[in-house]
C-alpha cells in the first residue's frame, strides 16, 4: 500500500490510499480509501507508517515523553448529561453550539464572567470534547452565543418539552415564581428599581420568572424589567403553557403575591386551574363573614368549600411555625424594651439631653418591627414609658401560624392533602432559585447590558441548572456536595504521549477510587485512551 497524490485539475490534490495489483500482465491501481479529508500531519505519519519510519515506535523500541495535559474528567462529565438530556440536540448542527455547551458547563464547574469562562476554558480539553481551537474564539464569541440563544430560546425550550414529555404524558401541574437579581453598573437594557429581594439597596435589576414541572425540574423562565410586578408575568406563562407547549389541561401553582383576583380571572377564563393561598387579611375577613371559624383551624388539614363559587379553602395550623412566629414577635418586643431602657439611661446622663428626641427614636424602632398596633411608647418625665396592648397582642396571636390555600380543583379530582402538599411543592422553585442565584451556579451580579444578552445568560444559567439536578440525583448516595465531586473529576487530566518530534497520541490515566465512584453513579464510561483524538505539534515539549 501506498500513499498517491493524484491532480485534480483546479481544485485541490486528490490524496489516496492504494496499493498496486497484478491483473495477468499488467500492474493496476486500485483505491482503498480517499484521505483528501484528513489533514496533512496525519496524511504525513501515514505514509511514513506505510513506509516503515515508525516500525521501531510500534514496537516501543524509543521511549515516549510524557506531557501533563488539559483537565477532560468533568468537562466530559457535563457534556455527557449534556447529551442524555437532550439539550445537545435541542441546541442543534450549528457554530454557537459548542460555545453554548462550553458555557453550561463553565458556570457548573467555575461560574464568573464570560473572560473568565474563556481563561478557565484553555485549562481544558475542549478540543477533544466540544472540537473547539482554544486560540479561536474569545469573549466576544460568548456574546453573540448568548443573543443566539436568547433568539432561539422558545424554540429550545419547546423541544427540551418534548423529549421529555410525550402529548400522553405531558403534566397538568406547573410551579411558578418570581424573584429578582441584582445588576452592577447602570447600563442594562432591562435593569430598573424594583422591590429587591438581594437586599441590595440602591442597586438596579431585573426580574426572572422560572416554570417548573412538579418535581422543580425547570421547563421556561423568562426576564422582565426590574419594575415589573409580580403578578403582571404571570399572562406570559399562560401563553408559554398553551402555545409554546401545546398542554390542554393546567393547574398553575403560584404563591399568594402572584395569583391574585385578575390573575386567577386570566387562569379560568382559558379554563386553568390554579393553587395558591390567601393573606391574612382575607383570613380576617373569612373568619368575620362567618365563612369559616378559627376552629378549623389545626395540625391536621381541613377544607372548606364555597357552595356559590365552588372554591376550596384548605385550612392548617403549623404548630412549628406558630412557635417562630411568637418567638420572633417576643424577641422585638424585648428588643424595643431594652432599647427604652438604653435611652432612659442616656438621658439620666444630662440634664441637657432632649426626651422627645429619644422618644422619637423608640417610636421609629416600633415602626420598623411592625409593632405599631401592640406596642406604645410615651414619655413620662425625664423617661419612657412602654405599654404593651394585650387585646392587640391576643388578635395578633391568634393567627400565628395560621395559613388557607385555595384552588378551583374539584374534589373528584384532587383531595385537600394533595392541594395543601402541591403547594408547599413551590419550595422547589424556591431551591432553583437559592442554586441558580447565590449557590452554585452564581447567576448574579450580573455585568451584562444588552437584554438579549441577559436573556440568553439567565436561560444559559437554566440549562445549567438542568445538569445540577440530575447529577444531584444521581449521587445522592454519595454524601458529597455538585461542586466537590465536580472538583474531584476535574482532577482527571488528558496525558500526551510524544512518540517522535512531531508525533503526539492522547492518553487518560486510570481513575482513582473515589473517581470511579462518582463515575459509576453518574453512569460515565471515559473513553478508552485510542478513542481520545490525537494532536501533532512540530516540536516536543
Amino acid at each position: 500500500m501506498y500513499i498517491d497524490v493524484v491532480p485534480n485539475r483546479n481544485s485541490p490534490p486528490a490524496i489516496l490510499l492504494r496499493e498496486a495489483r497484478r491483473q495477468g500482465k499488467r500492474i493496476v491501481k486500485v483505491t482503498l480509501a480517499n484521505l483528501s479529508h484528513l489533514p496533512p500531519q496525519r496524511i504525513d505519519i501515514l505514509r511514513r507508517a506505510l513506509k516503515g519510519e515508525l516500525d521501531e515506535l510500534a514496537f516501543c523500541k524509543t521511549p515516549a515523553a510524557l506531557q501533563q495535559g488539559p483537565s477532560f474528567g468533568a468537562l466530559f462529565a457535563a457534556k455527557t448529561w449534556c447529551d442524555r438530556l437532550g439539550i445537545t440536540a435541542s441546541l442543534g448542527k450549528n457554530r454557537y453550539t459548542p460555545l453554548v455547551l462550553l458555557m453550561i458547563a463553565a458556570r457548573l464547574l467555575e461560574p464568573g464572567s464570560k473572560l473568565a469562562a474563556m481563561r478557565w476554558a484553555k485549562t481544558h480539553a475542549i478540543k477533544e470534547i466540544f472540537g473547539l481551537e482554544p486560540d479561536s474564539f474569545d469573549e466576544n464569541h460568548f456574546y453573540r452565543a448568548l443573543a443566539w440563544l436568547a433568539d432561539k430560546q422558545a424554540d429550545i425550550e419547546q423541544k427540551l418539552f418534548r423529549r421529555r414529555y410525550s402529548s400522553q404524558s405531558a403534566p397538568e401541574l406547573f410551579l411558578y415564581d418570581v424573584t429578582s437579581s441584582y445588576l452592577e453598573g447602570t447600563d442594562n437594557e432591562l435593569a430598573d428599581y424594583g422591590y429587591n429581594r438581594d437586599k441590595k439597596q440602591g442597586k438596579k435589576q431585573i426580574v426572572i420568572g422560572l416554570l417548573t414541572d412538579i418535581s422543580g425540574s425547570p421547563v421556561a423562565v423568562r426576564v422582565f424589567e426590574g419594575n415589573t410586578g409580580d403578578t403582571t408575568t404571570v399572562p406570559e406563562q399562560i401563553s408559554i403553557l398553551t402555545t409554546q407547549f401545546g398542554v390542554q389541561r393546567i393547574t398553575l401553582v403560584g404563591d399568594k403575591g402572584m395569583l391574585r383576583g385578575p390573575q386567577i380571572e386570566k387562569l379560568t377564563a382559558v379554563q386553568f386551574n390554579y393553587i395558591t393561598a390567601i393573606s391574612k387579611s382575607e383570613i380576617r375577613a373569612m373568619l368575620s363573614g362567618g365563612l369559616i371559624q378559627l376552629s378549623l383551624f389545626d395540625e391536621s388539614i381541613t377544607s372548606v368549600t364555597d357552595i356559590t363559587t365552588g372554591i376550596r379553602y384548605v385550612l392548617r395550623r403549623n404548630p412549628e411555625r406558630m412557635r417562630q412566629v411568637r418567638a420572633n414577635r417576643h424577641d422585638r418586643l424585648q428588643k424595643i424594651k431594652d432599647y427604652a431602657a438604653t435611652l432612659i439611661d442616656y438621658l439620666g446622663a444630662s440634664s441637657k439631653r432632649r426626651v422627645d428626641v429619644a422618644l422619637r427614636l423608640v417610636i421609629a424602632k416600633i415602626e420598623r418591627y411592625h409593632l405599631g398596633k401592640i406596642v406604645d411608647a410615651k414619655n413620662d418625665g425625664r423617661s419612657i414609658e412602654i405599654t404593651i396592648n394585650n387585646y392587640a397582642l391576643s388578635q395578633a396571636e391568634m393567627l400565628d401560624g395560621c395559613y388557607i390555600i385555595k384552588s378551583n380543583l374539584p374534589a373528584n379530582i384532587i383531595t385537600a392533602a394533595q392541594i395543601h402538599d402541591r403547594y408547599k411543592d413551590l419550595s422547589k422553585v424556591e431551591q432553583a432559585f437559592r442554586t441558580m442565584k447565590t449557590g452554585l451556579l452564581e447567576i448574579r451580579p450580573l455585568f451584562l447590558r444588552r437584554a438579549d444578552h441577559t436573556r440568553g445568560h439567565v436561560f444559559m444559567v437554566m440549562l445549567s441548572y438542568l445538569l445540577t439536578q440530575e447529577i444531584e440525583r444521581s449521587t445522592a448516595n454519595l454524601e458529597m456536595t455538585t461542586a466537590e465531586l465536580m472538583h474531584d473529576l476535574d482532577r482527571i487530566c488528558l496525558q500526551y504521549q510524544w512518540l517522535a518530534e512531531d508525533v503526539r497520541i492522547s492518553r487518560l490515566p486510570k481513575p482513582t477510587a473515589a473517581q470511579t465512584e462518582i463515575l459509576q453513579a453518574l453512569k460515565i464510561d471515559l473513553p478508552e485512551a485510542t478513542c481520545v483524538p490525537s494532536t501533532i505539534r512540530t516540536t516536543k515539549p
